[in-house]
């Protein structure tokens, strides 16, 4: 399969699905694999959605500057706010890398990846939060993910993110098409990677390129 270095930085659409429901927001070749999880999960009473799925280069640098200039709060693993001010600068990045990737290295650059939930658990007006209070205990999500819990081995999606490596935290609602996945994985690079930031305004900039091999291992590669 012919991936390029604009598929894997999310600098293209030409991957994605050009047509119907999924049309930009998954892979042309994930779509028949989701409809298929759509209808397990609604024969068992849930409806099982896509909060988001392929995100740009342009999207992720937004929401990465956002948060590293402090526009946009930065939270921890309990879901409590972080006070970057306190912080160093390796430390902030490594902060906001917890939870949202590098422009350039998120896995919802390739439409492999997407985030979900269950929409028949929602009361009206609730604002969707894709955090780990949603899929726990009480949680509107919670019995759902127990579900997928033994029915995701049983297809072709898996949660790169199910536990805590030390890099980015566990997101049991980030779910992945594993074979196609670790195709785009297989061709990711620190060179893609830096290359897709040239001409980019991206912040701390300066630190990220100085702990680039140490980053790039610890919060971007999935063993």
């Amino acid at each position: 399969m012919q991936i390029d270095q604009d598929q894997l930085t999310g600098k293209t659409t030409s991957h994605l699905a050009q047509a119907g429901e999924y049309a930009g927001v998954l892979h042309a070749q994930v779509v028949d694999a989701i409809r298929d999880l759509e209808d397990r999960a609604r024969s068992e009473g849930f409806d099982l959605r896509i909060a988001s799925g392929f995100r740009s280069f342009d999207r992720q640098l937004l929401i990465w500057n956002a948060k590293a200039r402090g526009h946009k709060d930065v939270f921890g693993d309990n879901d409590e706010k972080v006070d970057m001010s306190v912080l160093s600068e390796i430390e902030q990045v490594e902060a906001i890398m917890r939870f949202s990737a590098l422009p350039g290295s998120s896995r919802h650059h390739w439409g492999t990846d997407f985030d979900i939930y269950d929409a028949s658990r929602m009361k009206r007006g609730y604002s969707v939060q894709l955090n780990l209070g949603e899929c726990r205990d009480n949680g509107p999500c919670a019995e759902m993910h127990a579900w997928l819990d033994t029915e995701l081995p049983r297809t072709g999606f898996y949660r790169p993110y199910a536990t805590d490596a030390g890099g980015v935290s566990p997101e049991p609602w980030h779910l992945s098409y594993r074979s196609l996945a670790n195709e785009y994985a297989g061709r990711m690079s620190i060179q893609i990677l830096q290359q897709s930031w040239d001409g980019a305004d991206l912040a701390l900039a300066h630190v990220i390129n100085e702990h680039i091999p140490r980053l790039y291992n610890r919060f971007v590669v999935i063993d």
